[in-house]
C-alpha cells in the first residue's frame, strides 16, 4: 500500500514539473518572437523616418545623407536606409 502510494505521488510531482515546464517554455517563446516583432517594427518605423528627413532635405541621386542613427542612400525613385544597428531596407517614394 504505502509502494503505490509514493509511486503516485513520485509520478504525479514529475508530471506537474513537466507541465510547468511546457508552459514556462511556451511563455518564454511567445515573449522571444513578440520581442523579435516588435524590434523589427522599430527598425521599420526609424528606416522611414530617416527616408522622410532625406526626401524634406531634398536628397539627389546616387547621394548619400548620413544621420545620427544611420544613412539614406537615394538611387532612382528608391531609397536604401541603413541603420547603425545593421538593419538595411529598400524603400520606395509612395510609402509615407
Amino acid at each position: 500500500m504505502k509502494d503505490s502510494k509514493k509511486a503516485y505521488l513520485i509520478f504525479s510531482g514529475t508530471t506537474l514539473i513537466v507541465i510547468m515546464g511546457l508552459v514556462f517554455g511556451g511563455q518564454l517563446f511567445y515573449y522571444h518572437e513578440r520581442l523579435a516583432t516588435l524590434s523589427d517594427t522599430v527598425h521599420y518605423n526609424t528606416a522611414l523616418i530617416l527616408r522622410n528627413l532625406a526626401i524634406s532635405n531634398d536628397i539627389q541621386q546616387g547621394k548619400v545623407i548620413d544621420y545620427q542613427q544611420g544613412s539614406v542612400i537615394r538611387e532612382n525613385d528608391a531609397f536604401i536606409v541603413k541603420l547603425d544597428t545593421g538593419f538595411e531596407i529598400k524603400l520606395d517614394t509612395a510609402h509615407y
